[in-house]
């Protein structure tokens, strides 16, 4: 797993179901999973890496708090579990919704 650039949309500020549901760290983990996730949508569930690439140096940000996060974002229908070449994976549902890409690379 990578950080890649992405954009943001001006509705995210304002989801409300966001906003009700998750704290401000968490709706920057939803950011940060955008940026974790490949040019399909597609990452590793993998809470200690979430951790390393999101909130290195934030001690308060513990991989039982990511897990929490990532519960409601399931819950709420923003994130689907799956299971892939033996591994639990997420898909973000609305990614290519909110991302454009121009060169997309291969899954």
């Amino acid at each position: 797993m990578r950080l890649h650039n992405r954009q943001i949309k001006a509705s995210f500020w304002t989801d409300t179901e966001l906003i009700k549901n998750l704290d401000i760290a968490g709706r920057m983990f939803y950011l940060g999973l955008a940026q974790i996730a490949d040019d399909s949508g597609c990452l590793d569930d993998d809470l200690l890496a979430f951790k390393i690439l999101l909130f290195p140096g934030d001690e308060s940000m513990t991989k039982e708090r990511l897990s929490e996060y990532r519960d409601v974002l399931v819950r709420l229908g923003k994130l689907i579990p799956y299971t892939g070449d033996g591994k639990d994976c997420l898909y973000m549902k609305n990614f290519h919704k909110h991302q454009t890409l121009k060169n997309p690379s291969a899954p």
